[in-house]
């Protein structure tokens, strides 16, 4: 297989628990997300589509690793800020903590795709989650909101698909520029 042609760094970010881990592990090939263990600090793994190889920055939600998430942030190309759909409090800390993040270390350039996980509990109404998205919109260039199942593996491959997709063409316009 040739060298991946474009790289990007693409960074997971919400609160602990909400499933960032297992969403990753799921579209990697883990069947029972229940063996997964929390991140401590910071996860980096690889994924590759044809020319494009994401590297997948997975961010440990746990409150005292947030006071050094802004370099960690730092070159992301992609952002993925995930919630847990059955977890209010999850979508809030999205709106008033993680975005901030990401607007503060990126401004609002980066591609981000806001994912509810856990749609298999959802309880959460769409109105509330319409609002929060309407909010966020306001200071990120969110392009997406999915919804998945880390749990069945519901949206996963619709959101790595997206994912790569951005990154291609990205890259196009990398290679055109040159």
């Amino acid at each position: 297989m040739s060298a991946p042609r474009c790289r990007f760094k693409v960074t997971f970010a919400g609160d602990a628990t909400v499933g960032k881990t297992s969403i990753i592990a799921r579209y990697l090939g883990t069947k029972d997300i229940s063996l997964i263990s929390k991140t401590r600090g910071v996860s980096i793994e690889n994924a590759k589509y044809e020319d494009v190889e994401l590297i997948i920055w997975d961010f440990s939600g746990q409150k005292h690793y947030r006071d050094v998430i802004l370099p960690f942030l730092k070159g992301s190309h992609i952002v993925v800020l995930v919630f847990d759909l059955s977890r209010r409090e999850t979508l809030v800390n999205l709106i008033n903590e993680w975005a901030k993040y990401v607007e503060d270390s990126l401004g609002n350039n980066v591609p981000v795709i806001i994912v509810g996980n856990k749609k298999d509990l959802k309880v959460l109404r769409d109105e509330f989650i319409n609002s929060a998205l309407e909010v966020m919109k306001k200071h990120l260039n969110v392009v997406e909101y999915m919804e998945t199942s880390a749990l069945h593996g519901d949206g996963i491959e619709s959101l790595f698909n997206k994912l790569f997709q951005i990154a291609h063409e990205a890259c196009a316009m990398l290679k055109n520029s040159n």
